[in-house]
Formats: C-alpha cells, sequence, structure tokens
C-alpha cells in the first residue's frame, strides 16, 4: 500500500486514537476507588501529586478547598481544567507515568 492507496478500515481504526466525550472509544473498565488508590500508589503517581493528590511536583488531582465553594473560586486542579473525564482519561493513558509515558494499561488508566 503505497500513498494513495485505500487502507483497510481494521488498519485504520488500529491508528485511530481519537477519543470522544461520550467515551464510546474507551475499552470496558471497572473498579473502585480503593483499587485505583492502590494503582496510584503502585504505579507512583503519589511521588508527584502527593499521598492525598493535593499536588506535589505534579498539579493537584483533588482540590484542598471545600467542596462548597463555587467551582471557579476552587484552586486549579486536572479534573476542573479538562472539558471532559474521557480528557482526563485519554491523557493519564497516553503521558503517564513520567518517564514511562505509554505504560498503563487501560485496566490501570480507568482505576
Amino acid at each position: 500500500m503505497g500513498w494513495g492507496a485505500l487502507r483497510p478500515r481494521k488498519k485504520i481504526r488500529a491508528r485511530d486514537i481519537n477519543i470522544g466525550h461520550t467515551g464510546e472509544e474507551l475499552p470496558p473498565g471497572h473498579g473502585t476507588p480503593k483499587e485505583g488508590a492502590k494503582v496510584f500508589e503502585l504505579q507512583g503517581c503519589i511521588v508527584c501529586h502527593g499521598p492525598e493528590a493535593v499536588g506535589g511536583v505534579g498539579p493537584g488531582l483533588n482540590s484542598k478547598t471545600s467542596q462548597d465553594l463555587p467551582i471557579w473560586k476552587r484552586e486549579r486542579i486536572l479534573p476542573l481544567r479538562a472539558p471532559f473525564a474521557t480528557t482526563v482519561w485519554d491523557y493519564i493513558h497516553r503521558g503517564m507515568p513520567l518517564g514511562r509515558e505509554g505504560t498503563l494499561t487501560p485496566m490501570r488508566s480507568t482505576r
């Protein structure tokens, strides 16, 4: 297959990394907050984001301020900056952990 040749849908889909806001392109996943906390620690996320995920060398993932404050008065944290949860998933899946980018399996990215 050279330039200008038609590509089979299967080959195109294998390289397609687009994830829409509905998440229908995401792999199936499951997990609990407790399982996610374990992945957070075992994958080394805790090193940059801190034990409570409120920041360190990396950005905060949890808010240090009251949930009673209007969202625009809270500090900047990743989930508030991303327009959709799928954006956060995609970033974590492809860009984390620092120094080992792209090594998380889809299941580790969803927890």
